[in-house]
């Protein structure tokens, strides 16, 4: 039942990482779009602004990106942990250990 979740969690987080990635790739295209427009008449406030708004459209982008490979590394590492046997996950003990002895208290 642990590897079933396991792979469910990586798969989940690949697609969302997925998502994120073409959610920046995106709001970047969209940015540099942005950034590029120009009035005919030349600098006005309008114009300053939608560079602004496309510069911050670009950064936001590279937040997405962030945001996409930390999620895809976390989804590997829950999702690989779930993956592994509970057996490889138990502390060995060693099978040639001496058993605790009674020890006798004299009065």
């Amino acid at each position: 039942m642990r590897k079933i979740i396991g792979g469910i969690v990586i798969v989940l987080g690949i697609i969302a990482g997925i998502l994120l990635f073409s959610a920046g790739l995106a709001m970047n295209s969209h940015g540099a779009e942005l950034t590029k427009l120009q009035s005919e008449a030349g600098n006005t406030i309008a114009e300053a602004y939608y560079q602004e708004i496309g510069n911050y459209g670009i950064a936001t982008s590279q937040a997405y990106y962030g945001f996409g490979l930390a999620v895809i590394a976390i989804s590997l590492a829950l999702g690989g942990r779930l993956f592994i046997t509970n057996s490889s996950l138990k502390p060995t003990t060693p099978t040639n250990s001496i058993p605790p002895q009674e020890t006798k208290i004299l009065s």
